[in-house]
């Protein structure tokens, strides 16, 4: 699945990043940690990239509660849970906490009609309860744009 790939992209350390003045437009809205930098477009990090956030969009062909649990077999590492639900935005969402190539991964999945969110936070094992707290905050701030 594309989401591997950005998992994949996050095992990169982006610590000369500079934050870009506009964040590109989606169909949703984040409020970021002002001192977080961005490589790409879609991925942001601490300073020191030990805690990262990589997002993609997608078109759904299945349910979304399908397209959730088909995407938990494709997780690169091992999973400590398995399909926890919450909501994003006030749409169902779906976490997988795993860990894979040294790092904690949080994949967050939610959609909206034929709309999918996937999110992925990314910290060394030290940092867990920081980042925790940290993509609480983003994902409180997450909105659904009309």
């Amino acid at each position: 699945m594309k989401w591997v790939l950005l998992l994949l992209l996050l095992l990169i350390s982006p610590v000369l990043a500079k934050r870009p003045e506009n964040v590109p437009a989606h169909s949703f809205a984040l409020r970021l940690p002002a001192d977080w930098v961005s490589p790409e477009p879609d991925q942001w990090c601490t300073p020191e990239g030990t805690i990262s956030l990589v997002w993609s969009e997608v078109r759904l062909k299945k349910p979304a509660a399908q397209w959730a649990a088909e995407a938990q077999k494709h997780f690169p590492g091992s999973l400590y849970n398995k399909d926890l639900k919450l909501q994003l935005g006030g749409q169902p969402a779906w976490l997988y906490v795993g860990q894979h190539g040294g790092r904690i991964q949080r994949v967050y999945l939610t959609a909206r009609a034929d709309h999918g969110v996937v999110l992925v936070c990314t910290c060394n094992p030290s940092q867990n309860f920081a980042a925790i707290g940290i993509v609480q905050e983003i994902l409180n701030s997450f909105r659904w744009l009309p």
